[in-house]
């Protein structure tokens, strides 16, 4: 129906909004650069979702399940339309609660299940044998996000951050370590501490014996 029709609304499809409004000017904002949509923020709200369950289930697959189905009892459009000739707008009664809260809870258990691990290595400094990186959270993240790694003993180490054409962003970390696992953060700055673009990075660990990549995605 275009943009005059009974299903059209303002922003429909839209990932970003302009900081200035050159068509509207009695609303514009007056900032150089865009606003990111409910619609982007909920796009990364779900990768991050996604991130956050791979790693608990990978922990703890059991309560990972129970949090998931108490969530999302059932699959999305379960129950159908109120008007079967326009499906487009309205749904009828739903599965899942639209209390952001309970949505936030879930998180915030799935984050817990992700710390148990970290936290019974500190407390019975019982290190597998080998270094690990941990994938970092939230991915992806604006503008800062926490990286963990282990060490399985003393060595020598470099935490590096690295652009999709393989230069070096910054170092993080660059200097001889006690084995144990260490969190550090990245606050999305280079090496001069100017903020970077957003886009795709890789977090690397390199030892005298290990090496590991983890991908990723910074949206400002």
């Amino acid at each position: 129906m275009g943009e005059t029709g009974g299903n059209y609304l303002n922003g429909d499809g839209v990932l970003f909004y302009p900081g200035t409004d050159v068509r509207y000017p009695e609303d514009s904002y007056g900032i150089n650069g865009p606003f990111a949509s409910l619609r982007l923020k909920h796009w990364r709200r779900g990768i991050q979702d996604v991130d956050y369950l791979t790693l608990a289930a990978t922990i703890d697959p059991a309560s990972t399940e129970e949090i998931v189905n108490t969530i999302i009892p059932r699959v999305l459009w379960e129950y159908g339309v109120s008007d079967p000739g326009d499906p487009t707008w309205v749904l009828t009664d739903i599965s899942w609660s639209n209390d952001p809260d309970i949505w936030e809870n879930a998180r915030a258990k799935l984050a817990d299940i992700i710390e148990s691990t970290t936290m019974k290595y500190r407390r019975k400094n019982d290190f597998p044998g080998g270094h690990s990186l941990f994938q970092n959270y939230p991915n992806p993240f604006n503008p800062t996000t926490s990286i963990q790694y282990q060490l399985g003993k003393p060595t020598y180490v470099q935490i590096r951050i690295i652009d999709i054409l393989g230069e070096r962003i910054c170092a993080l970390i660059n200097e001889h370590q006690k084995e144990g696992v260490y969190r550090i953060y990245w606050d999305g700055t280079n090496q001069e501490g100017v903020p970077v673009t957003s886009g795709l990075y890789f977090l690397e660990i390199v030892t005298s014996e290990f090496r590991e990549l983890k991908k990723m995605m910074l949206i400002r």
